[in-house]
C-alpha cells in the first residue's frame, strides 16, 4: 500500500512521506477502509473514499482532523485531474489488470509481460505499485490463500 500511495501522491507532485504527510494518512486509512470491505483500492475508489472517508476517526483523532475539507477537496480535486487528463489516458485503456487472468485464470500459469521503459520514474513507480496493490486484493479474494489460513 505504501509504494501505491507513494507513487499516486507522486504523481500529483504532493508529499508523501508515509509519517508525516496527512494526505498519505488520509489516502492510507481510506485503502484499509476499502480492502477491510474486500474491494480493490482503484483511483476511482480512492476519489470517493477522500471526498468522504469511510472512518469516523483515524485512531486518535476525528477524520476531519486528519486533513481538513478544504485540504481534503482539494485532494479529491487533484485526484479527479488525474483520472481526467489526457496524459495519464494510457493508464486507463487496454485490457484491464485482471490478476486472473495474468496468472492463467485456473490454467497452467503463463507469462505477462509489462514495459514499463517508456515512463517517467514517478509513472514507472505507480504502475508497478497499482499492480502490486491488485495483485494484494487479488490474493486476499483467493479461495487457495482463505484454506492455508484456517
Amino acid at each position: 500500500m505504501t509504494a501505491y500511495l507513494v507513487g499516486l501522491l507522486g504523481l500529483l507532485g504532493r508529499d508523501a512521506d508515509p509519517v508525516s504527510s496527512r494526505e498519505f494518512i488520509l489516502l492510507a486509512r481510506c485503502v484499509e477502509e476499502i480492502w477491510a470491505k474486500g474491494e480493490t483500492a482503484t483511483l476511482e475508489a480512492l476519489v470517493g473514499a477522500a471526498a468522504q472517508p469511510p472512518f469516523r476517526r483515524d485512531r486518535s483523532a476525528p477524520a476531519r482532523d486528519v486533513l481538513p475539507k478544504r485540504e481534503r477537496d482539494g485532494l479529491v480535486l487533484a485526484l479527479n485531474g488525474l483520472l481526467a487528463s489526457p496524459a495519464t489516458a494510457a493508464f486507463r485503456g487496454g485490457v484491464p489488470l485482471d490478476i486472473d487472468a495474468l496468472l492463467g485464470g485456473g490454467a497452467p500459469a503463463k507469462l505477462s509481460i509489462f514495459s514499463i521503459a517508456h515512463l517517467s520514474d514517478p509513472e514507472r513507480l505507480f504502475v508497478v505499485a497499482t499492480l502490486l496493490s491488485r495483485v494484494r486484493s487479488w490474493l486476499a479474494r483467493s479461495p487457495a490463500r482463505r484454506r492455508c489460513a484456517r
